[in-house]
């Protein structure tokens, strides 16, 4: 009897150990995986938008549609995260929804008089879609901080070495292909020696270029602890802080007559 105790003991110690390891195999897998997939959906999130911008559709749209995120990231909460929104949150994200449409008659009625109304819908569904994308981001990314990456800046390092490499393949495939100049001749997409030179040559485009990714990398580090604390889509609605400045910070340069790049004419 002791002999048959002390099989079926090892069975089960042998038993516990396949689980062990595939657990551990789980759990070495995942963190890598929601990097890589969260990663390339902030990168096609930005992709997109800057196409939705090619497309024609305004800054000011761009900034009223940076809105929709909250409408996706509510319903992937639901559906993925499981989560369960009161009424009032419903309520929020159908105001959300009427004020974009509002938005979008708006601004295809800001043209001026006399000129033929040219609606194009790419660029707003390119919009929609990047925020669609980058919606999709912040749920992976959620559940990268809260389940798997227990240090936002070894998580944050991390992305960033996926990112450099993702640009970097996409810099030289779009080096290999040729735009055409006004004057009849050609020059790379993305001619990755150019943008150093430029930026080494003027101190102006230096500098924006060296403040865009500090500005960036400490948003990103304050995003990723904050997602330890709160849900992405409490964090998305507190964006909602940054848009109001960058709207309030385009009026005040249209009314100071600063930064005419930078201005939104005011038309109520």
């Amino acid at each position: 009897d002791m002999k048959g105790k002390g099989l079926i003991q090892e069975n089960d110690d042998e038993d516990e150990s396949d689980d062990d390891d595939s657990l551990s195999f789980k759990d070495w897998i995942m963190p890598w995986l929601l990097l890589a997939s969260f990663t390339f959906f902030e990168m096609l999130s930005g992709t997109v938008a800057s196409l939705g911008l090619l497309y024609g559709a305004p800054t000011s749209m761009f900034v009223v549609f940076k809105s929709s995120k909250t409408i996706f990231l509510a319903i992937m909460s639901v559906v993925i995260l499981k989560r369960r929104l009161i009424g009032a949150q419903w309520t929020a994200l159908l105001l959300i929804s009427v004020s974009l449409a509002l938005a979008t008659v708006a601004e295809g009625k800001g043209g001026k008089k006399g000129e033929e109304d040219e609606v194009s819908l790419i660029g707003p569904a390119l919009l929609l879609l990047s925020e669609l994308f980058h919606a999709t981001m912040l749920v992976l990314q959620e559940i990268a901080v809260q389940n798997y990456w227990s240090d936002p800046l070894a998580l944050l390092s991390a992305s960033a070495v996926v990112g450099v490499i993702l640009t970097g393949l996409a810099m030289v495939k779009a080096h290999s292909i040729k735009v055409d100049l006004p004057d009849g001749g050609q020059r790379p997409a993305s001619d990755i020696v150019d943008s150093f030179y430029m930026c080494m040559s003027s101190s102006a485009l230096g500098s924006v270029m060296l403040l865009h990714l500090f500005s960036h990398v400490t948003s990103d580090v304050s995003h990723i602890v904050i997602l330890k604390h709160i849900s992405a889509l409490a964090r998305t609605l507190c964006d909602a802080v940054k848009l109001i400045l960058m709207w309030a910070l385009g009026k005040l340069f249209w009314g100071l007559d600063i930064f005419p790049m930078l201005a939104e004419e005011w038309r109520p």
